[in-house]
């Protein structure tokens, strides 16, 4: 579930198989007196690469949410076609069994899979999984697509040559600060830029409390924050990329945002929670009008990034509504 984080909305979960081939030998059988468990040998090595392999599975796949997801309709076009699982022999053959002791549907055959595995050179597990004969493409691409202009200050509308594209100009612009900073982070070279004069907020007791269990975290990704005296603290610089109108608000909006979103100082993930926060706040807002070059450089931004389809948090960047879908709106055959 951990690597689907920034792939789903929160309430929402994915449905997988993993098939693992592991050495008997790094297994314990007898840890639970009913074999209810089992241990592995080196469960954090297992761990990361399952990881691994989940999220290199996640980012191949890449599809636009049909508008026919939202609205209904006609599903005749569809009625009778079979959706293959694209799954590899050895997954086949453990699900299939299971589903005949079940009394289960079962999978449809399709031979046509790869299986692909990561591994650890020293010998340790080795996880498989199912990947895709080949890697789903979104509706738009930078060399069809054609902005049509925005609408109601909130979407960008998009002609791909085979339909139209709604985007989502807030979840968009979020996907493209967030990959930006990540990468930066990632490599330590997120830039701040100082302020000449610090800009300096108060916050209630909590917020504080909050903002001092993240600081560090702050600092990685280009905040000097200051304790002021008091319930005052002072913002001295900001990532370079990101331009708050008021960086006090800025702060205490990322942690609303990340105690929102279930954000926990010293937890695992808080620094990538934040990050996330960070993105979510300094993405420009629904409301916000852009001009036609504006809109044409965040598509483009969009575009180049892994996971242009969805936000950090999950929710959907664009909609697609397909030539076949108007068509069906009108009425024509």
């Amino acid at each position: 579930m951990t690597a689907y984080a920034g792939h789903l909305e929160k309430g929402r979960y994915p449905t997988a198989v993993l098939y693992l081939d592991i050495d008997v030998g790094r297994l314990d059988v007898n840890v639970h007196p009913r074999k209810e468990e089992v241990r592995f040998d080196d469960e954090d090595g297992l761990y990361r690469v399952i990881m691994a392999a989940v999220t290199e599975a996640i980012v191949q796949y890449k599809p636009v949410v049909p508008v026919d997801a939202f609205v209904g309709g006609d599903t005749s076009e569809t009625e009778g076609v079979e959706y293959p699982l694209r799954v590899s022999p050895a997954v086949r053959d453990a699900v299939e069994d299971y589903i005949r002791r079940h009394g289960l549907v079962r999978i449809p055959d399709d031979v046509n899979t790869r299986e692909w595995s990561m591994g650890f050179s020293n010998g340790s597990p080795r996880v498989s999984v199912a990947q895709p004969a080949a890697p789903a493409v979104t509706a738009v691409t930078g060399s069809e697509i054609k902005i049509l202009g925005q609408l109601y200050n909130k979407y960008i509308i998009a002609d791909t040559g085979k339909g139209l594209v709604v985007i989502d100009q807030h979840t968009a612009h979020e996907r493209v600060i967030y990959e930006r900073l990540k990468a930066a982070y990632g490599v330590g070279s997120v830039v701040g830029q100082r302020l000449l004069v610090p800009v300096t907020f108060a916050m209630d007791r909590g917020e504080l409390e909050l903002l001092d269990a993240l600081a560090d975290d702050f600092a990685e990704l280009g905040f000097e924050l200051e304790a002021f005296g008091g319930d005052t603290y002072a913002v001295k610089s900001h990532p370079a990329d990101l331009l708050p109108s008021d960086a006090g608000e800025f702060v205490r909006g990322v942690l609303d945002d990340f105690v929102e979103r279930g954000g926990k100082p010293g937890a695992p993930q808080a620094r990538e929670r934040l990050l996330r926060s960070v993105a979510c706040r300094a993405a420009v807002m629904a409301g916000y009008p852009l001009e036609p070059e504006e809109m044409a450089a965040l598509v483009r931004d969009l575009l180049a990034t892994d996971s242009p389809t969805v936000c950090p948090h999950g929710r959907p960047t664009m909609v697609d509504l397909p030539d076949r879908v108007l068509n069906r709106l009108f009425n024509r055959n």
